[in-house]
């Protein structure tokens, strides 16, 4: 895997988060509108940006520069 495919993935996570806070505006209309300010709604997407980002590096670790030496695996 290389970098730049790596970055789409995060990127396309990220960009998902954003949809499910979009969600919420739906479930939730009388908190996060936009007559309120779009503070409320920016500090939805950035918690599930940061759950996402999370999610992401776990199930799918950077992938290593060229030139490194893998570890043995551990036992």
């Amino acid at each position: 895997m290389n970098w730049q495919i790596w970055l789409y993935g995060l990127l396309s996570a990220v960009l998902s988060a954003a949809g499910g806070a979009i969600a919420i505006v739906i479930v939730e209309p009388n908190t996060f509108n936009l007559d309120k300010g779009l503070l409320p709604l920016l500090k939805v997407m950035a918690v599930f940006g940061i759950l996402a980002f999370g999610n992401y590096i776990k199930t799918t670790p950077p992938p290593k520069p060229p030139g490194t030496l893998a570890l043995p695996p551990t036992k």
